[in-house]
């Protein structure tokens, strides 16, 4: 079994292209933390869409929001100037978005910073035993 899930920020600006056929690609790469303190390390992984994902993603997505995705991983070579690399690549099949990269929000802006939720008494709650 093939599947990768990684959270993390997207280090540039999405880029939408299309394929021969017309199919709508959507590359953006995602810098991944893990670790702590000196132990810290980051990982970059470049993920692609396909489809009206794709296009969705271009027109939402910028530099630094934060996404999560599920997908299937594998290593693409690369050669460039007689040197050869191996880029890890995530075809995702799911993109949640965690923080907008626009404005840096969660979505959350609604919610008070001091709220307290009421504390609940026992007699609150009717228990089936």
């Amino acid at each position: 079994m093939n599947k990768w899930i990684i959270t993390g920020n997207l280090t540039e600006d999405p880029k939408l292209f299309y394929s021969e056929k017309g199919t709508a690609v959507c590359v953006f790469k995602v810098a991944a933390n893990s670790g702590f303190g000196k132990y810290k390390k980051t990982t970059y992984v470049q993920a692609v869409t396909y489809g009206k994902s794709a296009e969705a993603h271009s027109k939402n997505l910028t530099k630094g929001a934060k996404v999560a995705i599920e997908g299937v991983g594998y290593q693409k070579k690369n050669t460039n100037k007689g040197r050869t690399y191996y880029n890890l690549q995530i075809l995702g099949k799911e993109v949640e978005y965690l923080i907008s990269g626009k404005d840096n929000s969660s979505g959350n802006e609604d919610l008070e910073e001091d709220y307290t939720p009421p504390a609940l008494d026992e007699e609150d709650f009717d228990l089936p035993f």
